[in-house]
């Protein structure tokens, strides 16, 4: 195992403990209870047992396929702009790729790194209701479709949660600016290394004029890391 496998390993485990720390206290406590029980109870100890983790199991799996299927909605949603030319073609699977590492570099809690990634595979749907607008010059578009990608997300049921990650104006009480920096920046990033060919040198430090130094700094060191 590399170096930079290893502290991946560590980044994700320390994240797990943090994130799901009562299944880590709950574990040892229900075995402590398991090998107490088992004198007094007999055989009904190993049924208990399997009974809990069964329903442990079950419940893990409906949670990682509930997060599935958010994922490939989010994706099918991001889609659109890619197949109408709004956006580089792969950005989908790149951008919350990327995003995602940004979150674990910063060391974002696993549930909002997640959402990071949902929200960067719709970054840019809300171009497609901004195509064809020439009164708007660049800037007033970006942020257009920016509030028009909130506004479609914020209807998209259960990934309407996500919709603060994309509008430029919401609240930091309601999503953390850290957060929609990630997002912003992960995206801009990809379209400005697969769309418009920049080195991606050239594209990080253009975007450290705009971006939160904390969040480029973890970009310029997920970038690095990544496999040619």
């Amino acid at each position: 195992m590399s170096d930079h496998e290893r502290r991946t390993s560590a980044s994700l485990a320390g994240l797990l403990a943090r994130d799901d720390w009562p299944v880590l206290v709950a574990l040892p406590a229900v075995a402590s209870l398991f090998v107490f029980a088992v004198p007094t109870l007999g055989w009904w100890a190993y049924v208990a047992a399997f009974g809990v983790y069964g329903a442990g199991f079950i419940g893990f799996e409906r949670h990682r396929a509930t997060e599935a299927a958010h994922r490939e909605l989010a994706v099918g949603l991001g889609r659109i702009a890619e197949l109408a030319a709004l956006a580089p073609a792969g950005h989908t699977v790149r951008a919350p790729q990327l995003a995602g590492e940004v979150a674990r570099r910063l060391e974002l809690r696993s549930a909002v790194t997640t959402s990071i990634e949902h929200a960067a595979a719709m970054h840019s749907i809300g171009r497609v209701a901004v195509e064809g607008r020439d009164d708007l010059t660049s800037s007033a578009a970006e942020r257009l479709a920016a509030r028009r990608s909130a506004a479609i997300v914020a209807h998209a049921g259960t990934l309407a949660r996500l919709a603060p990650l994309l509008a430029p104006e919401a609240p930091v009480r309601d999503t953390p600016a850290q957060a929609r920096a990630v997002v912003d920046l992960a995206a801009a990033y990809d379209e400005a290394v697969a769309w418009r060919g920049c080195d991606p040198t050239e594209a990080i430090d253009h975007l450290a004029d705009a971006g939160r130094a904390d969040v480029v700094r973890a970009l310029r060191v997920a970038v690095a890391a990544a496999p040619d």
